[in-house]
């Protein structure tokens, strides 16, 4: 940008949004004299450090710094000096990442919190203290986080109201997420009201019975959680599952190379309509929390004859089929039809969607 680009905008300018110009390596030093800037967006550049001067722009309620490929150095002090009340440095990670999380901690006025972390003190210290703002959260190669634990209370407002993503990947010492209600309180699973993607990928989970605190769970990955042996486990009883509404608003599970995972739960679960199910190499998975007689919705599933050799269901039951390939026609037959015709493509992927024969919603 060429010198003296801002000098008439520095009254007026309110809105800008710099993101997507990869070839912006510095941060421009102008944009600090504009002081009514309310929202600033410099995502997706290559911008690795603010200035200390940025605190002037007093009423700067947005700053986005997303997708940024080098960490972003944040002078100390600049974060807690400003009004904010969206902080995102979605898909970016942070120098002084610690110091960071502990100054947004004490900004009240911060609404709207997305964050990827790679430290446990961080990661605990946005469970801690950061209820009421997170909205997103990638918990990264966090080595010594072995446990997070979360105290859920009835009564005041909910502790996560607004949290939507959770991302756990590479903790492989992680293995519990401990939530706590007040003694002598029924049990509220309503711990992430708004949470509706959830991956896990690389943790030390057996289980994940938390997500039955995610009543609108929406999109569901787990991947290479090599101790996890049931996604949900056996400590929730029948009728308990089906009072949280747990998976009742799923579209999305995609779960693979988990080696000893046996069962997704073991009572009937009723998914949402049109579910769509991609499983990779999960061997020991023989069969769903529902079959062929209680199935209440369509849904799909995307495997491997490999897998698709061991499931249980009805051969007589009616499904449509489709390979992989692009340009491939989905036809319809029996599921013993399906899994026979996979045999002459065994290296091939297939999609076979599956229609409700049990009770209608």
């Amino acid at each position: 940008m060429s010198r003296g680009f801002f000098e008439s905008m520095m009254a007026c300018l309110k809105v800008l949004d710099l993101s997507g110009n990869r070839n912006i390596e510095l941060f421009p030093e102008e944009i600090c004299d504009l002081i009514n800037l309310r929202y600033l967006n410099i995502s997706n550049t290559c911008i690795s450090e603010l200035p200390k001067e940025i605190k002037n722009l007093t009423r700067l309620q947005w700053l986005l710094l997303n997708g940024i490929s080098n960490n972003v150095l944040i002078p100390t002090g600049v974060i807690a000096s400003l009004p904010l009340n969206v902080f995102s440095t979605w898909e970016s990670g942070l120098e002084k990442e610690e110091e960071v999380v502990e100054e947004l901690g004490g900004m009240q006025e911060l609404i709207d919190l997305s964050i990827v972390v790679h430290k446990s003190s961080s990661a605990l210290k946005i469970f801690q203290s950061l209820q009421r703002c997170i909205r997103r959260v990638k918990i990264m190669d966090c080595k010594n986080l072995t446990c997070i634990p979360i105290s859920h209370s009835l009564k005041g407002r909910v502790n996560f109201l607004h949290l939507e993503v959770l991302h756990l990947q590479g903790c492989r010492m992680l293995v519990k997420m401990e939530i706590t209600q007040g003694t002598g309180q029924v049990p509220n699973y309503s711990c992430f009201p708004s949470l509706v993607e959830v991956l896990v990928e690389g943790c030390g989970f057996s289980d994940l019975s938390w997500l039955v605190h995610a009543p609108k769970l929406q999109i569901l990955m787990v991947w290479r959680c090599y101790s996890i042996k049931k996604i949900i486990g056996d400590e929730i009883a029948g009728e308990e599952l089906a009072a949280s509404g747990l998976f009742s608003h799923l579209e999305f599970l995609n779960i693979g190379f988990l080696p000893k995972l046996r069962s997704i739960c073991d009572h009937t679960l009723f998914f949402a309509q049109g579910l769509n199910i991609k499983i990779y190499d999960c061997p020991s998975l023989k069969k769903l929390p529902w079959d062929s007689s209680n199935a209440r919705g369509s849904f799909s599933i995307y495997g491997d004859i490999q897998w698709w050799a061991e499931f249980e269901w009805d051969p007589t039951a009616r499904v449509t089929f489709q390979w992989r390939d692009e340009g491939s026609v989905e036809e319809e037959m029996t599921f013993g039809e399906a899994v026979r015709k996979m045999n002459d493509r065994p290296n091939w992927y297939s999609t076979i969607g599956f229609r409700p024969s049990g009770p209608s919603e």
